[in-house]
């Protein structure tokens, strides 16, 4: 069961929120609570927000890549990565 190239293009996919940083990051450092600081503000409910996700998404991983089911993948992918 070999990936098509279609499916390998919609993965690449997952990477957007990289290159659409320059367009949220300023809207990320302006809003911040002050008992924990400008860095800590995002990181940690970033992190919170990841943790989590990876936990819902973890019974499935396996699955979905035996099944190549790229498209969950893709979105699982995409949405770690916001």
């Amino acid at each position: 069961s070999s990936i098509q190239y279609g499916q390998l293009g919609l993965f690449s996919l997952a990477g957007y929120p990289y290159s659409l940083k320059l367009l949220w990051s300023p809207i990320v450092d302006s809003v911040y609570w002050p008992q924990l600081g400008r860095r800590k503000s995002w990181i940690l409910p970033t992190q919170l927000m990841s943790g989590v996700w990876m936990l819902a998404i973890a019974g499935s991983m396996e699955r979905w890549v035996s099944e190549g089911d790229v498209i969950r993948l893709t979105l699982s992918s995409l949405l770690m990565i916001l």
